[in-house]
């Protein structure tokens, strides 16, 4: 059976991983304290299960870009690519139609100052879509300037 995960990660690569879990942890508990903070005064901003969601992908979303952005991501072999594919058609799915809905007047991003089920799914559609996005444009600017 093949390796599938690599941790041949160089020290450059682990030294960053450190930080960036670090950030990572950082802005998840300042989002868990802000929830707390919001709920303990009555504001219902979200679903429960979607501010659990909320809580979890943006710090994942944060993460994953710097990241990305450091060229220290995800250790697997060859199926990075279609994790990623599969990760932005997610996020194309499951954004974009709902945003025609929304700017075509049928639906709504908030209601009574809280977001809907609608405009909560977009949010987590747009953070895969960002991952997705900015693995991308970083694959194909190596690839730019490997040829170069």
């Amino acid at each position: 059976m093949k390796k599938l995960l690599n941790n041949d990660f160089d020290e450059r690569q682990l030294k960053i991983r450190g930080a960036v879990y670090l950030h990572t942890l950082i802005v998840m508990a300042l989002l868990i304290l802000a929830n707390a903070f919001l709920r303990m005064n009555g504001v219902i901003w979200a679903d429960e299960l979607y501010q659990a969601l909320l809580l979890i992908m943006l710090p994942v979303t944060v993460g994953s870009i710097e990241l990305i952005c450091k060229d220290a991501y995800i250790g697997v072999r060859r199926s990075y690519r279609a994790m990623i594919m599969v990760l932005g058609l997610c996020g194309m799915v499951g954004f974009f139609p709902p945003l025609v809905s929304i700017l075509s007047g049928r639906d709504r991003f908030l209601a009574n100052g809280s977001f809907t089920a609608l405009g909560l799914r977009m949010m987590v559609s747009f953070c895969c879509l960002s991952i997705s996005t900015v693995f991308t444009a970083r694959y194909f600017y190596e690839r730019q300037h490997r040829e170069d």
